[in-house]
Order: C-alpha cells, then sequence, then structure tokens
C-alpha cells in the first residue's frame, strides 16, 4: 500500500493501556501509527538473532518498507497491532509487539496471533500483558479463536501460551512448530484451551511481515 493513500479511520483509543513497572518506568501499550515503521524496524535490529528467528522463522536483520507498511497501515479491525513503547535518553522506543489478523474464513471468527519482546526487557512481564490485551481486543471484536505458530525452542514463550489458557501441541507437518490455540470465552473474559483440534488457513504474511 503507498503510505499517500493510507487513511486511518476509526483509531481505538480505547485499546491505549498504560501503567508502571516496579522500578517507575512508565510503559504505554497502544495500537500502531503508521509513523512507527522506522521504531519497528529499530527494534528488530537490537533483537538478538535468536528473537528475530522466533518472531520471524527466519534470520532477518530488519524490516523493508514494505515491511514496515504491512505492520503499521492496519485496519485495527481485521488487523490489529499493539506495540510497546518506553521513554529513553534517546526518545521513544518501541520494545515489543503484538498482533492478530483475523482469517480468511467464511465465519471470520478466527485470528493469527504474533508477539514479540525485545531481549532486554524479557522476563519482566511485559509478554503477559500485551498478550492479555491482544486477547481482549480480538475478544471484542468478534473473533473467537486464536491461533499462532510458535518455535518448539522458544520455550519462554510457550511457557507464556498455556500461562494465559493455550494449548500447545506439536504441529504435524513441520516438527520444528508448536501449535498454540485457544478458544476465547466471551462471558468469562478467558481463554479456553480447545478440546479437539482444528486448523484454519491464516494470512502468514501479516502475521510474520
Amino acid at each position: 500500500m503507498n503510505l499517500s493513500t493510507y487513511t486511518i479511520r476509526h483509531y481505538p483509543t480505547h485499546l491505549i493501556d498504560v501503567w508502571s513497572m516496579r522500578n517507575g518506568t512508565k510503559i504505554i501499550a497502544r495500537p500502531v501509527l503508521p509513523q512507527d515503521g522506522p521504531m519497528l524496524s529499530d527494534m528488530i535490529e537490537r533483537a538478538s538473532q535468536a528473537s528475530r528467528i522466533h518472531r520471524f522463522h527466519s534470520p532477518i536483520n530488519g524490516l523493508t518498507l514494505a515491511r514496515q507498511r504491512d505492520m503499521t497501515e492496519v485496519d485495527y479491525q481485521t488487523h490489529l497491532a499493539l506495540v510497546l513503547t518506553v521513554a529513553t535518553s534517546e526518545g521513544n522506543r518501541i520494545i515489543g509487539e503484538g498482533r492478530y489478523v483475523v482469517d480468511d474464513t467464511p465465519d471470520r471468527h478466527c485470528a493469527t496471533f504474533a508477539l514479540s519482546i525485545v531481549d532486554d526487557w524479557q522476563q519482566r512481564g511485559l509478554g503477559t500483558r500485551t498478550m492479555t490485551l491482544l486477547m481482549d481486543a480480538a475478544r471484542g471484536a468478534g473473533v473467537r479463536w486464536l491461533h499462532g505458530d510458535v518455535m518448539q525452542d522458544n520455550l519462554a514463550m510457550l511457557k507464556l501460551m498455556r500461562r494465559v489458557g493455550f494449548s500447545c501441541t506439536p504441529n504435524r507437518n513441520r516438527e520444528r512448530l508448536i501449535d498454540a490455540e485457544a478458544l476465547l470465552d466471551n462471558a468469562g473474559g478467558r481463554a479456553i484451551q480447545p478440546t479437539l483440534k482444528r486448523r484454519f488457513r491464516s494470512l502468514r504474511h501479516f502475521a510474520r511481515a
């Protein structure tokens, strides 16, 4: 999409979340904006090779302009992305991002998710909070089923997935991947581990772009 033709419609301000960590650092989680492209690329460049592979399933070094647009020019309905920002001595930085993309299925009730926290900020509860915000947003948008591929050596992510109520089972066709999926309970505000396996076609280009 050409940046000059992209127009933000109905920016979901209700999804903005602000909190302080124990050391007083303020974290802002908000829907992505088109001008966040360079900051997202900077986040990827600062991540370790292992983290980049875990997020994109390939050892990319940064984001091309086309990928930046794919990740920031979203409609906030079928494609929602949340970024975590923190103020530093060098200005605001993105330290994490999570997103879901509604699958191309007849009922449009299923979505693929992706999540990444930059290495220096891992193990601080940011992944859990971001995933919870993403699940709440998906639930509010009518999504009932979230699923995604997690690499089997990404133990921290698999632990997080189980913590928020996802089932994690080996992918039948790709031995290095684990299928993480959950039903979202609209009434109880939580994820339910599925008892029967279901697979859906996903927009992998955008989930990993």
